[in-house]
């Protein structure tokens, strides 16, 4: 839950390092890695993916934001990043899941 935190309030500002939260944390970043793999079977990429796949759900189904902006906002280098990423969390490219979320309304 804390590196979910600490993942959520950086967007934005630039998605932060494994070294970045673990020094938020107090731990050596092998040791957060060691941390998380052991207790909770998971790693700060996927708790990354799993937060920004959750903003970025919320924000395409509120239509609120250009997809530009928001991969921009998610520390994408470039929309085609986003999308590439998108569609490995959710087999759908971003704009492919705005357009279903827009009719389902």
């Amino acid at each position: 839950n804390r590196v979910e935190r600490i993942i959520r309030s950086s967007i934005g500002q630039g998605i932060p390092t494994v070294s970045d939260i673990a020094s938020a944390l107090n731990m050596t970043p092998s040791a957060l890695q060691r941390s998380l793999r052991s207790e909770f079977g998971t790693s700060v990429r996927q708790i990354r993916d799993s937060t920004l796949h959750a903003e970025a759900i919320r924000s395409l189904a509120s239509g609120a934001e250009s997809l530009n902006d928001l991969s921009l906002r998610l520390g994408f280098s470039e929309l085609s990043a986003f999308t590439r990423a998108f569609r490995r969390w959710t087999g759908a490219t971003p704009a492919q899941f705005r357009d279903g979320a827009r009719s389902v309304k």
